[in-house]
């Protein structure tokens, strides 16, 4: 199998857990009012949502149409649009900003998914990015997929493509006048481990792998994401908690950038599920 279907599984546990990197890009990014916001392969729309939050106009576009459904279900005032972050069914320069939260980094060729976030954004418009790291939790995950055989070996690695600041930089560079790159932490508590897994086995990657693997390809799956949830979480008073490292980058054109009064670098943002807390 070589891409995960969106389509299966709760999306909703993956839009939960990423929710807080959303957060902090929108804030980051400082979209106002009036402002057309065009939230590229948006999922459910965690950065769509956000952005209207702030009376922005906002595009949602994503391939998987049950995931755009999802995020109307949710905001029906935003404009839900099936779309390739390949070719954007978007006008040039149209927008002041192009973002996407752990969505446009899966598109392969990377360059081109950059030239079509900034072909949709006007003069001084800002494109914003968050990726994964190329060591940690989702380089772990990643192998334990391939190696049971649930994934194809080889393809697009996006932890290759885009898991560095270095490397986040170097995608926008080509196309943006300035870059800069923060980097943060997602904290996802649970009860335990076991909490975790229970959640994590209902996300359309481990639905998906489950179709395609025997009773025991699958166990052996499992056992790898606990192990590696292990090796990258802590057991606390609270309970179970997977740290997930994360990049963000944002790039202007035409020297548009701004520092919002929130600014900061290296940030941690947390997220509590499984307790019922916020």
């Amino acid at each position: 199998m070589d891409k995960v279907d969106y389509r299966k599984g709760n999306y909703r546990a993956v839009a939960d857990r990423l929710r807080p990197a959303a957060e902090l890009l929108a804030d980051w990014c400082a979209p106002q009012p009036g402002h057309l916001v065009v939230d590229v392969a948006a999922g459910s729309g965690n950065v769509a949502q956000l952005c209207a939050s702030r009376s922005a106009r906002v595009v949602a576009v994503d391939r998987v149409r049950e995931q755009l459904l999802l995020g109307r279900q949710d905001d029906d005032a935003i404009y839900w649009v099936v779309g390739d972050a390949l070719d954007l069914p978007l006008a040039d320069d149209v927008a002041d900003a192009a973002l996407s939260t752990f969505g446009v980094i899966f598109a392969n060729p990377p360059d081109q998914a950059v030239r079509e976030l900034t072909r949709v954004c006007r003069s001084r418009g800002v494109v914003g990015v968050t990726a994964w790291p190329d060591a940690g939790f989702q380089h772990a995950a990643r192998q334990a997929f391939q190696e049971v055989g649930a994934f194809a070996s080889g393809g697009h690695d996006h932890l290759a493509a885009w898991g560095t600041p270095e490397r986040l930089a170097q995608r926008l560079g080509p196309v943006a006048d300035e870059v800069e790159v923060c980097t943060g932490t997602l904290h996802a508590t649970f009860p335990t481990l076991g909490d975790w897994w229970r959640s994590r086995a209902t996300t359309p990657p481990v639905m998906t792998a489950r179709e395609c693997l025997d009773d025991a390809g699958f166990a052996e799956l499992a056992r790898r994401l606990q192990e590696a949830a292990r090796q990258f979480g802590t057991e606390t008073e609270d309970g179970f908690v997977l740290e997930e490292g994360g990049g963000l980058s944002r790039g202007a054109r035409s020297g548009s950038l701004t520092r919002p009064a929130r600014w900061g670098c290296s940030r941690s943002v947390r997220l509590r599920l499984g307790t019922g807390q916020a």
